[in-house]
């Protein structure tokens, strides 16, 4: 992907977490950009809050409170949440 950082202020997500077992659940999800300049990496990132509740929820990353959030993005990582078990 080749997209101009500077257009977009925010990655939207729906995502629909459920644990196996059913119990509800909050957590943490971690989005990770790289640049023709820059590698994935924890700097490069930005963390928010999810839900594990089975519904589908909206999320709206504000990737550009970050500073290494600049050029161009060639690649996205989601990690979605920090618990073993979960259906996404």
């Amino acid at each position: 992907m080749q997209a101009p950082a500077g257009q977009f202020t925010a990655v939207k997500l729906r995502l629909r977490l459920r644990r196996q077992d059913g119990a509800s659940f909050k957590d943490t999800a971690q989005l990770f950009w790289s640049t023709s300049r820059t590698p994935e990496g924890e700097a490069a990132s930005v963390r928010f809050n999810v839900i594990g509740d089975g519904q589908w929820h909206a999320y709206t990353v504000p990737v550009s409170a970050n500073s290494r959030w600049r050029g161009f993005i060639t690649r996205l990582r989601l990690d979605p949440c920090n618990q073993p078990g979960v259906l996404i």
